[in-house]
């Protein structure tokens, strides 16, 4: 089972939603992540926020489709997007991709970022993408996978700590056992020199962000 959550960051585009949103997905949608759902004529199953960036129309349309709404407080400890990701992972879906989170004000997507790390997400595939990048984070004591085209970039970011013991392969810029220190940029702008490339590491949080090449599928 595969969901798709619209946050309410830049909206993405017709085609980043097409590329991303199939038949038999669940769509979810944070807010006024749902503006884009009712632009394209597709009908969320779920919306959750506070409502603040939905007017009374939208909610009015999204009633008529038939979509569940769960509404709270704006004043609340959780994001609208953090909230549509626990319902998400309530469902039991092998993967997660979260369309809207990136751009604009750099609170907003620094926080969207950093909600990768939840521990409720830890057995899950949760992948937050835009038109050109793909932002997952890696899990430790394991071989992960990065595929793309020869050219793609590949930035590896320590969040919240050092990461240690990083291997990889595929990379124009290798790791052979290597830390990154959390703060320095070491791990910024390497690049796909094969189809598939691997990174395996020890322990901490390590992101990975894939900036497809331009013309790349």
């Amino acid at each position: 089972m595969r969901i798709v959550i619209i946050a309410n960051g830049v909206p993405p585009t017709d085609l980043e939603v097409s590329d991303w949103f199939r038949s038999g997905d669940t769509l979810c949608c944070a807010d006024g992540g749902a503006r884009v759902a009712l632009h394209l004529h597709i009908r969320p199953t779920m919306v959750v926020g506070d409502f603040d960036s939905l007017g009374s129309t939208e909610l009015a349309q999204l009633k008529q489709l038939g979509t569940e709404l769960v509404q709270h407080p704006r004043e609340k400890e959780e994001t609208d997007l953090e909230l549509a990701l626990m319902w998400a992972v309530s469902q039991g879906p092998d993967e997660i991709i979260i369309l809207g989170a990136v751009g604009g004000r750099s609170d907003q997507m620094l926080a969207n970022i950093m909600l990768l790390a939840l521990p409720q997400l830890q057995h899950v595939s949760v992948i937050i993408v835009s038109e050109r990048e793909r932002l997952v984070l890696l899990q430790p004591t394991v071989r992960n996978i990065i595929c793309g085209s020869v050219g793609d970039t590949i930035s590896l970011l320590p969040i919240g700590g050092d990461v240690d013991a990083i291997t990889t392969e595929g990379l124009q810029y290798p790791l052979r056992g290597e830390s990154l220190r959390f703060g320095p940029a070491r791990g910024v702008s390497n690049v796909l020199v094969a189809r598939e490339a691997s990174v395996c590491y020890s322990s901490g949080r390590l992101l990975c962000i894939h900036s497809v090449t331009s013309g790349a599928e």
